[in-house]
C-alpha cells in the first residue's frame, strides 16, 4: 500500500467524493446531455428526438433542422458520454430501465472522473511550483472542493469536459518545458490534441487556446510548435465533420445553425459594464461570493517570481481572453450555481495560489502581501469557499432565480431538511472509506510523527485540570452554577406570561428552522420585519437550535437568553480579572449573577441581553489583543456582531472603540497588521 502514489490516492479520494454528491436534481435538470448520448448509442443518430425514455422527451436548448431536433451545443459531450453509456447499455443498464442510476453513472465516469483528474494535475503542478506536497494538497483541495468545479462535477456538462482537456493541454506543455530534463516530442502532440478536442466539447476553451499558443511561441521551439498545431487541427476536425453531416456546412456550428444569437459577441459598452457587475460585483452572482478563494488566486498570479514570467502572463491572458468574450455576449448562462461560464478558467486561476509559497520575491507587491497571517486568512477563505460549494453540490446547479444568492436559498432548503436523492451515496462512501484506510496505512509513520507530540501536549494540558485547579477555581464554579440556577429555574413560568415580542422571536426562529424563511416569507433575512419594527437577528438565529431540541415552547425560546446571561457572568469575571485581579473578578461576577436587573433580562426572550454578552466577550479579547495580536481578530468579529444585537450598539460601540484606541493606540500600533485586518 505504501507504493501507491500520492496522485492516485488523491484521484480516488475526489472521485468517490464526487460520486457521493451526484444527485437527482442535477440528473433531472440536465436531460439534453443524456438525450444526445442515448441517441448516439441506441439509435445511431445525431439528432436527439425519438427517445422512448420519458425523461428525455421534453428537453431544452434544441432547434428544428430538417424535421429533427438538434442540440444547440458543441457535440463532443455526446460522443464522450456515449463511450460510458455503450458499456452500461451492454451490461443492461439503460436510461429507460433506470434513468436516475444510469444518468448518475454516466455523469460520474465523465464529469466526476475528469474533474478528479484536473485536481490531480493541479496537485502535481502545485508541488512542482511550490516544492511542497502539503501546499500542493491544499491548493488542489481548494480547487476540487472550493470552486464551482465541485457542484458541476455532478453534472454531465460540456464546459466541465472542455475544462479537463484544455487544462490537460496546458499541463503537458508546462511539464514538457519545466519538469523534464529535456523536452519530449510526445508532450506537444498531446497538448495540441487536447486543445483541439476541447473546442469540440465547448466553445469557451477556444479563447484559452489563444493564450496557450502565445505561451508556446514564447519558447521558440519551432518543431514542437508545428507538432502542436498539427495535432490541434486533427483533433479539432471531428467538429467540422459533425457540422457537415448535421447541417451541411463544416463551418456552421450548432448555435449558429439554430440561431442562438445570445452567444454571439457584440460590442456594447453598457453590456460590458453590466457583465463586469454580474461576474465580479453582484452580491448574488459574482464569482467572489461563490468562490471567495478566487480573489487570492488573482493576487497570487501577480506575485509569481521572475523565472515563471511566462506562466504568469499566460494565467493572466487566458482569463483576459475568455472574459473579453463573456462580457460581449448578451447572455450570462441564466440557470446556474455561480457564473458557470468561468468554469474553464478556474483550474488556471487556482494555480495562482502557488504564488504565495513560491519562495521570497523582492517586488513591492510581494512584500506587502506576505505577512504573518496571510496563510491563515487564505485557509479561512478557502474553508468558506468549500462550504459554499458543498451547499451547491448537495442541492444542484440548476438555479434560475439569479436575483437571490443561490447559496442563501439552498441553505434555507438544507435547514428545512429538503434534499434530493443521492443514488451513488452508499457505494461511493464505502469506497471512500477504503481510500482513507489505504491512506492511513501509507502515511502511518508521518501521522505518528506529527500527531504524537500534539497528543502528548494535549494530554499534559488535560491533566493540569486536577484537584489544585478545581480548588483554585471553586469560587468561580460556584458563582457560575448559581448564575445558571437563578436563570434556568422555573424559566417557562417566571416571569409570568409570555409577551408578544417573545412570541414573535420564538415564531420567527421556528419559521427559520422549518422553512428557512421568516414569518413574512423572507429567506434567511438579516433583519426580521416581525411587527414592522425589524428585530435584530442574533437572538433569533441563536434560538433556532434550542427550539429544534426542546420544541417550540416558552422554555426553549427563553433558554437562549439564559445562556447569554450566564456567558456574560463568566466573561465579566475574565474581564475584571484582566483589568484588576482575580478577587475583583470574582466579586464582579457574583454581583452580576445576582443582579435583579440582569436576572430579569436573562429570563425573558428579549434581544437586548445579547448585546452586553457579546460586548463583554469582545472587550475581553480586545484587552488580550494588546498582548497577543491574534486576539484582535476575535474581538473584531464579536464587536461587529453587536451591531446585530440591539439598536444602541450602533452608537455606543463605535464611540467606545474610538475612545479605547485613543487611549491605547501606542500599545495597539505594535500589531499593525492584525489591527488593520481587524
Amino acid at each position: 500500500m505504501r507504493n501507491i502514489s500520492d496522485s492516485a490516492l488523491l484521484f480516488f479520494c475526489f472521485f468517490f467524493i464526487y460520486g457521493i454528491f451526484i444527485n437527482s436534481h442535477n440528473q433531472n435538470a440536465y436531460t439534453l446531455q443524456h438525450a444526445g448520448i442515448e441517441a448516439l448509442v441506441e439509435r445511431g443518430t445525431l439528432y436527439v428526438d425519438g427517445s422512448a425514455t420519458s425523461q428525455l422527451t421534453k428537453i431544452g436548448d434544441v432547434f428544428n433542422h430538417n424535421g429533427h431536433l438538434y442540440a444547440a451545443k458543441q457535440p463532443g459531450q455526446f460522443f464522450l458520454g456515449a463511450i460510458i453509456y455503450s458499456i452500461l447499455h451492454f451490461l443492461g443498464v439503460t436510461y429507460k430501465n433506470n434513468f436516475l442510476l444510469t444518468s448518475s453513472l454516466v455523469t460520474w465516469f465523465t464529469s466526476g472522473l475528469m474533474t478528479s483528474l484536473v485536481v490531480v494535475m493541479i496537485y502535481r503542478l502545485s508541488v512542482f511550483l511550490t516544492k511542497g506536497k502539503k501546499i500542493g494538497f491544499l491548493i488542489s483541495i481548494f480547487y476540487g472542493l472550493g470552486t464551482m468545479a465541485f457542484p458541476y462535477s455532478g453534472v454531465t456538462h460540456h464546459d466541465v469536459y472542455g475544462t479537463f482537456f484544455i487544462f490537460a493541454s496546458f499541463y503537458f506543455l508546462m511539464v514538457n518545458h519545466h519538469a523534464n530534463p529535456s523536452p519530449r516530442i510526445l508532450y506537444p502532440i498531446l497538448a495540441g490534441a487536447a486543445a483541439g478536442f476541447s473546442i469540440f466539447l465547448s466553445i469557451l476553451p477556444l479563447f484559452i487556446v489563444f493564450a496557450e499558443i502565445l505561451y508556446l511561441l514564447s519558447f521558440k521551439r519551432w518543431k514542437q510548435i508545428v507538432l502542436f498545431f498539427v495535432a490541434c487541427v486533427i483533433s479539432f476536425s471531428p467538429l467540422l465533420i459533425y457540422n457537415y453531416y448535421a447541417f451541411g456546412n463544416p463551418l456552421l456550428p450548432a448555435n449558429i445553425a439554430g440561431n442562438f444569437n445570445d452567444t454571439y459577441p457584440a460590442f456594447s459598452f453598457g453590456n460590458i459594464v453590466k457583465k463586469i457587475g454580474f461576474y465580479f460585483l453582484s452580491p448574488n452572482t459574482s464569482i467572489l461570493v461563490f468562490s471567495p478563494i478566487t480573489a487570492f488566486s488573482f493576487l497570487g498570479i501577480l506575485i509569481f517570481p521572475k523565472q515563471y514570467m511566462r506562466e504568469k502572463l499566460f494565467l493572466l491572458l487566458q482569463f483576459l481572453f475568455l472574459f473579453s468574450y463573456l462580457v460581449m455576449m448578451t447572455t450570462v448562462g441564466h440557470c446556474q450555481y455561480g457564473p458557470r461560464y468561468l468554469i474553464p478558467t478556474l483550474p488556471f486561476l487556482s494555480l495562482g495560489l502557488c504564488g504565495y509559497w513560491m519562495g521570497l520575491n523582492t517586488n513591492f507587491i510581494s512584500k506587502i502581501l506576505r505577512f504573518k497571517y496571510l496563510v491563515t486568512i487564505i485557509v479561512i477563505t478557502g474553508a468558506a469557499s468549500i462550504a459554499i460549494s458543498t451547499v451547491g453540490a448537495l442541492q444542484g446547479t440548476m438555479y434560475c432565480s439569479l436575483n437571490i444568492w443561490a447559496f442563501k436559498y439552498y441553505l434555507g432548503k438544507i435547514i428545512t431538511g429538503t434534499f434530493p436523492e443521492f443514488p451513488l451515496l452508499k457505494i461511493s462512501t464505502l469506497l471512500l472509506f477504503v481510500v482513507f484506510f489505504v491512506s492511513l496505512v501509507k502515511y502511518k509513520k508521518n501521522l505518528r510523527e506529527y500527531l504524537y507530540p500534539k497528543y502528548a501536549e494535549a494530554k499534559g494540558k488535560l491533566f493540569q485540570i486536577n484537584r489544585l485547579w478545581l480548588t483554585n477555581n471553586s469560587y468561580l464554579m460556584a458563582i457560575i452554577f448559581l448564575a445558571i440556577f437563578l436563570r434556568v429555574i422555573f424559566l417557562n413560568e417566571v416571569p409570568n406570561g409570555f409577551y408578544s415580542d417573545e412570541a414573535s422571536i420564538g415564531y420567527n426562529a421556528y419559521s427559520i428552522l422549518k422553512t428557512g424563511k421568516d414569518e413574512h416569507g423572507m429567506l434567511l433575512p438579516l433583519y426580521f420585519k416581525a411587527f414592522g419594527e425589524y428585530k435584530n437577528p442574533v437572538y433569533i438565529y441563536s434560538a433556532v437550535p434550542f427550539i429544534n431540541i426542546f420544541g417550540l415552547n416558552e422554555f426553549a425560546v427563553r433558554l437562549t437568553s439564559a445562556l447569554f446571561g450566564t456567558l456574560t457572568v463568566l466573561f465579566t469575571y475574565f474581564l475584571a480579572k484582566e483589568l484588576f485581579n482575580k478577587r475583583v473578578g470574582l466579586w464582579a461576577a457574583l454581583f452580576l449573577a445576582i443582579s435583579p436587573w440582569h436576572l430579569q433580562f436573562s429570563r425573558i426572550a428579549f434581544e437586548a441581553i445579547s448585546l452586553p454578552c457579546l460586548f463583554t466577550i469582545g472587550c475581553y479579547f480586545l484587552l488580550k489583543g494588546m498582548e497577543k495580536g491574534k486576539c484582535l481578530f476575535y474581538s473584531s468579529i464579536l464587536l461587529a456582531l453587536t451591531f446585530y444585537t440591539y439598536a444602541p450598539a450602533k452608537v455606543f460601540v463605535p464611540l467606545f472603540l474610538a475612545g479605547f484606541f485613543a487611549l491605547n493606540y501606542r500599545r495597539l500600533i505594535k500589531f499593525k497588521r492584525e489591527l488593520f485586518l481587524s
